[in-house]
């Protein structure tokens, strides 16, 4: 996640660029032979990355339907990978999302 406002936005830091930091949160990692795929989890937004394992590059960035939850899990059907996961928010009920691997 982006570093939040209320450090980018602090007094202390006026002038000081500072990268991505993240947010606070509980978030399950996914980590296959060449990827690394994280959402922001609980504290963060709906939200899940694709970071290349080697170099920390985003690869992709998926909009979820609401903040991740549970620890995303893999499966491969018919010669097809899959990422799966739980997703649910304040006052909603959770569901599970699945996204096929390009």
């Amino acid at each position: 996640a982006d570093t939040p406002e209320r450090i980018t936005n602090h007094p202390l830091l006026e002038g000081v660029t500072i990268p991505r930091t993240g947010v606070a949160t509980r978030s399950g990692l996914l980590l296959t032979k060449t990827l690394l795929f994280v959402g922001e989890g609980v504290g963060g937004g709906p939200t899940l990355r694709a970071l290349d394992k080697q170099t920390g590059d985003i690869i992709a960035e998926i909009e979820l339907p609401n903040t991740q939850t549970g620890v995303p899990m893999t499966y491969e059907h018919d010669g097809k990978q899959y990422i799966v996961m739980v997703v649910s928010g304040s006052g909603t009920p959770a569901e599970i999302v699945a996204y096929a691997l390009p």
